[in-house]
């Protein structure tokens, strides 16, 4: 697997992390955690 740099961004709020890049998946996910951060729950 790869690692990027990756600025999240919701609302007013930017979290910039490393991902690990999964270039076969097919649906991509966050933790509750970075989540919480940028208040950004969508069920």
């Amino acid at each position: 697997m790869q690692v990027a740099d990756v600025e999240l961004k919701h609302a007013d709020k930017s979290i910039m992390i490393k991902a690990l890049v999964d270039t076969g998946a097919s649906k991509s996910v966050i933790s509750k955690r970075l989540m919480d951060e940028l208040n950004a729950f969508i069920p």
